[in-house]
């Protein structure tokens, strides 16, 4: 088990997420990223892993714990899965080439991640959206 230092974007609290490289059931991992729910505000956000160590200090959550949820599973393997099915039943059936719906699955699963991603890079808010009033009211 790893366990990193991270912190929420939303209600801005650190905690310690030991987690297990290479192998996730419970977050997306993209990278030095990662999708999970924060434990305080049950937010889906994405975290950066790369500040390693622990603190006793701070609330301890898990993989499992703090998962994303069985709807966004769902919804990106659902489809994945279903259209990798077809293409072996067509086949098995009718002898017709598996690749159209397999790279329509992998096509699916690429594109839900990314607008996973997308979504969560909207939601968090910018270090400058403060300041902008205050850069027009001094001009």
């Amino acid at each position: 088990m790893t366990v990193s230092i991270v912190e929420c974007s939303k209600c801005h609290r650190s905690f310690n997420y030991e987690w297990s490289s290479g192998a996730s059931w419970g977050s997306i991992p993209l990278g030095n990223r990662s999708i999970f729910r924060c434990p305080v505000c049950k937010e889906l956000n994405s975290f950066d892993l790369s500040h390693r160590g622990s603190d006793p200090a701070l609330l301890t959550t898990n993989d499992m714990k703090a998962g994303v949820g069985g709807r966004i599973w769902g919804l990106m393997l659902g489809p994945f899965l279903g259209l990798i099915a077809i293409g072996v039943i067509l086949n098995v059936t009718l002898g017709v080439s598996p690749l159209v719906p397999i790279i329509g699955g992998t096509a699916w699963l690429v594109a839900y991640i990314y607008y996973l991603t997308r979504r969560l890079r909207l939601a968090r808010p910018s270090p400058t959206a403060g300041n902008k009033g205050n850069e027009e009211k001094q001009d």
